[in-house]
């Protein structure tokens, strides 16, 4: 499972944050689950980059990673009869929303709104594009700051790399 995994790549593997119980409900699972069938090999479901990804990015896709194990897992639960696997799953489920709630409740739903609402957009309707064309100069104007942002906290960064050791900038 997701974080609960120990063969996730973005799970530092010289700090452990996941029970020995939890790890005994998740290979409950996976026993009960995984079989040696091709169809599980191949293209992962999750992403495994988040390092390429900001801390806000990581956020948002690690709670919706999140909401979507989730809901597959009460589907699983729902059609499953081995009660010893529902009460994997029931724990596995409860130690997710809890991290959803715990770590990743900010303001992803607004975000996730506001996405789904953009990506919506007819881009096609005549209409749209004139709202388009009227709200245009305060977007590039935005996309510039934090853009232009970006780039400062970036070149800083390179700037402090590269300061030889003993050495303190002027500024």
């Amino acid at each position: 499972m997701f974080m609960l995994c120990s063969v996730a790549p973005w799970v530092s593997s010289s700090v452990d944050f996941i029970s020995p119980k939890m790890r005994a409900y998740v290979k409950n699972l996976k026993t009960h689950y995984i079989t040696s069938d091709k169809a599980l090999f191949g293209s992962s479901l999750f992403p495994h980059d988040l390092e390429n990804f900001e801390e806000g990015e990581q956020k948002v896709l690690l709670r919706e990673s999140l909401d979507v194990y989730v809901t597959i897992l009460s589907d699983m639960r729902n059609q499953t009869q081995d009660m010893e696997i529902k009460k994997s799953i029931m724990a596995v489920t409860a130690q997710m929303e809890d991290l959803r709630e715990s770590y990743f409740h900010s303001r992803e739903h607004a975000l996730k709104r506001h996405l789904q609402n953009l990506w919506a957009l007819k881009t096609d309707d005549v209409t749209t594009q004139r709202k388009a064309v009227r709200e245009l100069l305060p977007v590039l104007q935005e996309a510039s700051r934090l853009g232009s942002r970006i780039h400062d906290r970036k070149q800083k960064r390179r700037t402090r790399r590269q300061t030889p050791k003993g050495r303190v900038p002027q500024p």
